[in-house]
């Protein structure tokens, strides 16, 4: 996955609109500049890099060098394409994301870890940026891995946030189409599938999926959602409601839908408690 797009994503983020066709070149020719001016100095570009370029653009950033000559394109004018581009990545770098994505990769981040944990838990869980850090991570990883031997997985919890930046879910999507040739395979847990738009990229992610573990759907909608997209009995129309903790329904390619009870280990009832703070389990733990 090239850093063009994901650059692409990242600025479209930012701007909160598509890109015209003079700001993609415009950030195009910054990314260019970018990476050119780190590695005359010995660094690695950041995204700082870019927003400078876009400020100040290189003398050849111009498309061609006769739309210069004849005043049709002044470097002036590449600067005015990108500077709504660069205001709006100020915020990645000086505003309320700054620290999130404008710096060089951890230097004591462990690749080859049996377990890598992205925490995004400070992130507002309404904001588009934790679907953004998402997608970046997970392109990351991927392009790392795919120069690597071995198996891995890429567990995208929260999935449903996907949906919120187009880009993303189309990114999401072309890394697990390729994840079969590098080893590498993405889960994705997703709460209400009919929050999700029927003909957008991040419903394509959920329906092209391999293996589909379907637990209890307490709402109609996302039950009958469920139903049609994963192509299940219609029988199974009453019971998706009524499913018991742990029970689901379980389907591997075009196997026929089977009924599964998940069982835990003792660790696993452990690691996935989430209501210790409500019960005050903890605590109780704690001051024994």
């Amino acid at each position: 996955m090239g850093q063009d797009r994901l650059l692409l994503m990242v600025a479209e983020h930012a701007h909160e609109r598509r890109l015209t066709s003079r700001q993609r070149y415009a950030l195009r020719t910054a990314h260019a500049t970018a990476l050119h001016r780190a590695r005359a100095e010995g660094r690695i570009a950041t995204l700082h890099d870019v927003v400078i370029a876009l400020y100040d653009p290189a003398p050849d950033a111009i498309p061609r060098p006769h739309l210069n000559d004849e005043g049709i394109v002044t470097r002036r004018a590449v600067i005015e394409w990108g500077l709504d581009l660069a205001l709006g990545l100020e915020r990645f770098i000086t505003g309320d994301l700054s620290g999130l994505i404008d710096r060089t990769t951890s230097e004591d981040l462990d690749l080859d870890a049996p377990l890598i944990v992205f925490d995004t838990s400070a992130l507002p869980e309404d904001s588009p940026a934790l679907s953004l850090v998402m997608a970046l991570v997970a392109t990351f990883l991927s392009a790392v891995w795919a120069h690597r031997d071995g198996q891995r997985l890429i567990i995208l919890e929260e999935g449903y946030h996907t949906a919120r930046l187009e880009k993303v879910a189309s990114v999401l999507r072309s890394l697990a189409k390729r994840g079969r040739g590098i080893g590498l395979s993405f889960i994705t847990v997703v709460h209400h599938i009919s929050d999700i738009r029927e003909d957008s990229d991040a419903m394509s992610l959920i329906r092209e999926a391999g293996i589909v573990h379907i637990y209890r759907q307490s709402r109609e909608d996302d039950a009958e959602q469920a139903l049609r997209q994963f192509r299940l009995p219609t029988a199974l129309s009453g019971q998706l409601g009524a499913l018991a903790q742990g029970v689901h329904v379980l389907r591997i390619g075009h196997e026929p839908a089977r009924m599964v009870q998940h069982l835990r280990t003792p660790l696993e009832v452990e690691i996935t408690d989430t209501d210790q703070a409500m019960t005050g389990r903890r605590r109780v733990a704690e001051t024994a």
